[in-house]
């Protein structure tokens, strides 16, 4: 993303079901925070505790944060306060799992459609599988 041009953090596509990619990071930065951060680990989201709100001009979502058409064609993206933020929320990831007990990453937990499994799984599933379902696709 260092060398994608600002404008294409905002482009749209009008005839594919892709969303810029500005928003779909920032979208991906929020999940990782607010569900393996704060839903898994059971505290406050980075996004919260660091005073983010204000650094990117936009409240944290409520609930799931979801990735509409809607919000991602409206959404503006700053790529040097996201990535400050995305950093944040790598290195609050990186203490976490490296420092909470092995029993904690064993706890069987359901989670949507990745069904009940140790939580480590659903820690290592989303962060790839999460990143994978917002390819996209031309229409027809």
């Amino acid at each position: 993303m260092d060398l994608c041009p600002p404008e294409l953090f905002q482009k749209h596509v009008d005839s594919s079901s892709t969303n810029p990619i500005g928003a779909t990071y920032a979208h991906a930065i929020f999940a990782e925070d607010m569900i393996l951060l704060g839903m898994f680990r059971g505290g406050e989201p980075v996004f919260t505790n660091g005073g983010w709100e204000n650094k990117v001009g936009m409240p944290l979502p409520t609930g799931a944060p979801r990735l509409t058409p809607e919000w991602a064609l409206d959404f503006k993206f700053e790529k040097e306060v996201w990535y400050e933020y995305a950093e944040a929320v790598r290195e609050e990831y990186r203490n976490y799992v490296m420092n909470a007990p092995e029993k904690v990453f064993e706890q069987e937990r359901p989670f949507g459609p990745f069904g009940t499994k140790p939580l480590l799984s659903h820690y290592a599933t989303l962060g790839i599988y999460h990143i994978a379902t917002h390819q996209g696709k031309l229409r027809h």
